[in-house]
């Protein structure tokens, strides 16, 4: 079992006579608060996962269903311009299955992480031979063959539980403080099931999962079934606050108007691996549809802080029309006095916001240094 945990935030020292922590400025000068309007990057995205290192840089996976993309920025708000290198290529990612040549294609879901000093990349895809598809959905898992995450990449690793094999997407990692990791992905109980369901299992290693699974949330609410695709849960995203660990996760079909998110919790010292443990928010969806300020199809998100670690910001995708082609957008959000995660109504793109707070206390990023909080609209 892995037994160490990965240090997730980094943390900013005060240089004495260089930076004010109240207001973010360096002694002598005045300088004008950056603000950012959404869309914070030009790709279209389905899947948004971005992940900030103790390295003081933003690292943004997306697919265009062939190759993984991975970007690196100082600066959350125009991804864009950050450097970028294609760490997976379908085309020179073939290998035998069944004694078939064969390709990934119609990749899903990318996530970065650091785990024990190490990359990885986890994400989904079909096997494809050249005339059809040979596998369907299945999670896989890339691991850096550099200490430099924008380097190149090992062959897939399939995640796989040993009780049962089945259509299974859109993995992530919990890094639990217990000393152990944890997979959740969205699947299926068998293969002709018509509910896409959240599991979890545990982890040998990075790389494969030890034993079986356990199914951790299943829809059974409206908001959870709510377009013509049937009943949906995917993409889960883990954080925690306040001795508390946070699953949220899509809800309803990921290309409807409607498509939330929704949310369910454990304490940080119950076992994660019982499903009973877990405490399931049934009421509403955390996270919905705006019609007034013309946003749509919100349900995917994943969480991240300012670069002083003082802020909480979640990424998600979004569109102007339902039905539209969904773009990268970023808001802060606050937490409730009973330390759950108080999500704001999602912004049109005509809102200004002031940038994540960004007191880094070095001279290497003075001119990132700023403290944020949210415009008024006009």
């Amino acid at each position: 079992m892995i037994s160490k945990i990965a240090i997730l935030l980094s943390i900013g020292f005060l240089m004495p006579g260089r930076v004010s922590p109240n207001n973010c400025t360096s002694e002598g000068s005045t300088r004008k608060i950056p603000t950012f309007r959404n869309p914070i990057a030009e790709e279209q995205v389905s899947d948004p996962y971005v992940y900030y290192h103790r390295d003081h840089h933003y690292y943004w996976t997306f697919t265009d269903g062939l190759d993984i993309v991975l970007k690196r920025s100082q600066h959350l708000t125009n991804l864009s311009r950050a450097k970028s290198a294609t760490v997976f290529d379908n085309q020179e990612s073939s290998s035998l299955f069944n004694g078939q040549l064969c390709r990934g294609v119609n990749l899903l879901g990318p996530e970065i992480h650091y785990i024990e000093n190490k990359w990885y990349i986890y994400f989904s895809m079909e096997v494809h031979n050249g005339t059809h598809i040979v596998q369907g959905y299945r999670n896989y898992v890339i691991e850096a063959l550099t200490k430099n995450p924008l380097g190149s990449y090992g062959t897939p690793h399939k995640l796989s539980s040993e009780d049962i094999e089945t259509y299974s997407t859109h993995g992530t990692v919990l890094q639990h403080p217990n000393g152990f990791f944890y997979f959740i992905w969205s699947g299926k109980s068998h293969f002709d099931s018509e509910s896409i369901d959240l599991y979890m299992s545990m982890m040998e290693s990075p790389i494969q999962l030890s034993g079986y699974r356990i199914l951790l949330r299943r829809p059974s609410v409206d908001w959870e079934m709510m377009s013509g695709a049937g009943a949906i849960l995917e993409s889960p995203q883990v954080f925690m606050n306040f001795g508390r660990i946070y699953l949220v996760f899509s809800a309803s079909n990921s290309s409807d108007a409607d498509n939330c998110l929704g949310i369910s919790s454990i304490e940080e010292w119950k076992h994660p691996f019982v499903a009973e443990n877990w405490f399931h928010n049934e009421h509403s969806c955390i996270f919905a549809r705006n019609d007034d300020e013309g946003v749509y199809g919100v349900g995917k998100v994943s969480i991240t802080t300012s670069p002083d670690g003082k802020e909480s910001w979640m990424i998600y995708r979004g569109t102007d029309t339902p039905g539209g082609e969904s773009t990268l957008r970023a808001e802060r959000f606050g937490w409730r006095l009973d330390g759950f995660p108080d999500f704001p109504s999602p912004a049109g793109l005509k809102l200004e916001h002031i940038s994540p707070s960004a007191c880094i206390f070095s001279e290497a990023y003075q001119h990132l240094c700023y403290k944020g909080t949210a415009l008024e609209r006009n």
